[in-house]
């Protein structure tokens, strides 16, 4: 039975296509950015979206949208919005304040209670669950779920792990009302048995050439930033496998 999928915080659609990928059917979006209802409605056109602050969204108001899907298993899928908890943010976060960005996961709490979904995935930086690991936002989360009679599988997992061509962590939840989850194993590594980590040459050499600042006539999104005759240089000074850093012998 496919998954139905109702994705909260959704943006544009990000997850809701890695979901898709995997097999589910997106039913439901919910950010308060039109920009992004355009985008996500254009990606999933059979959806319904719901523009709008969910701190502002009753529970009951989704209700109509989802009940036709109730014979089948139904994920909530939240990803909120996570710039304060970003190492690219050099201020520590120690604690959130009730309208703060981050205590819309609070507000994710009256959604899973009102529906009992089957499944719950959660995914966000991995500096979310270290505000307060007692009474922060994540903390809450996690014992609201308990409360609810879920199962919980939760770690912080590197992107690479998984044939991702990015050195990149995310912070992962998965819960289920039906029994024991795990997260999945990972796939990809050094050690034997597993598949070699994945390149971005893996992924785009299969494209033909560009020049900066050219966009391919036949193949959608193929196209290269304009770049000044400096960066030019530099790039082309850079030796293969470097890259900005001194330590690794490169051109800066």
């Amino acid at each position: 039975m496919k998954i139905r999928v109702a994705d909260f915080f959704c943006g544009c659609g990000g997850t809701s296509a890695g979901l898709r990928a995997a097999g589910m059917k997106i039913v439901l979006g919910v950010d308060i950015d039109p920009e992004a209802e355009v985008t996500f409605l254009a990606n999933f056109p059979q959806a319904d979206f719901f523009c709008v602050d969910a701190r502002r969204l009753r529970p009951r108001e989704l209700e109509s949208k989802l009940a036709r899907h109730r014979t089948y298993p139904l994920l909530l899928s939240a990803c909120v919005p996570c710039q304060p908890f970003s190492k690219q943010n050099r201020r520590v976060v120690k604690r959130v304040p009730k309208f703060h960005d981050a205590a819309l996961l609070d507000e994710f709490h009256r959604f899973v209670s009102y529906f009992l979904p089957e499944y719950v995935f959660l995914e966000n930086v991995p500096g979310l669950q270290k505000v307060s690991q007692r009474t922060g936002p994540y903390a809450r989360f996690l014992k609201h779920l308990v409360s609810l009679n879920y199962a919980v599988a939760t770690d912080v997992v590197a992107c690479q792990d998984y044939g991702v061509p990015q050195k990149r962590q995310r912070l992962v939840l998965l819960a289920s009302r039906l029994g024991a989850i795990e997260l999945p194993a990972r796939t990809h590594g050094i050690a034997p048995g597993f598949r070699p980590y994945s390149t971005v040459r893996d992924w785009i050499s299969k494209y033909p050439p560009i020049e900066a600042g050219e966009t391919h006539p036949d193949i959608p999104n193929h196209r290269a930033r304009a770049l000044s005759a400096r960066n030019l240089a530099r790039i082309r000074a850079t030796p293969q496998g470097g890259g900005r850093r001194r330590d690794r012998k490169s051109v800066v």
